[in-house]
């Protein structure tokens, strides 16, 4: 695997750090840029408590993740419009129920383009 000069800088330490591991160096590169430049690295940085929830409301699968699952299940690895709260996912589900019937959110095809 082709090693990032400086990775270990931004995961030591970090335990919940989520990798990814990409075809090559460019891929990862324009999936870290559309995770940053969408706020999804801010998200992640911040240290999750016991009652996050994470809801997708613009993404491949818009719907309610732990910190864990987020990038992998809820962002399929993209960047998006993701935020964070506290509660049960129940709640997390009855606001995303109700956003989407307001026509708030929107699925992205897993094939989406970030520009």
């Amino acid at each position: 695997m082709e090693q990032i000069n400086g990775l270990d800088q931004y995961v030591r330490g970090y335990p919940n750090a989520v990798f990814k591991a990409f075809n090559n160096i460019e891929q990862a590169r324009l999936h870290y840029k559309e995770a940053k430049c969408t706020g999804v690295i801010q998200l992640l940085k911040q240290d999750p408590q016991p009652d996050d929830i994470y809801i997708v409301v613009q993404g491949v699968r818009p719907g309610v993740y732990l910190h864990c699952t987020l990038m992998a299940a809820g962002l399929a690895w993209h960047g998006s419009v993701a935020m964070v709260t506290t509660g049960m996912a129940s709640q997390g589900q009855a606001i995303l129920t109700q956003w989407t019937n307001e026509g708030k959110f929107r699925h992205l095809p897993m094939n989406w383009q970030f520009v």
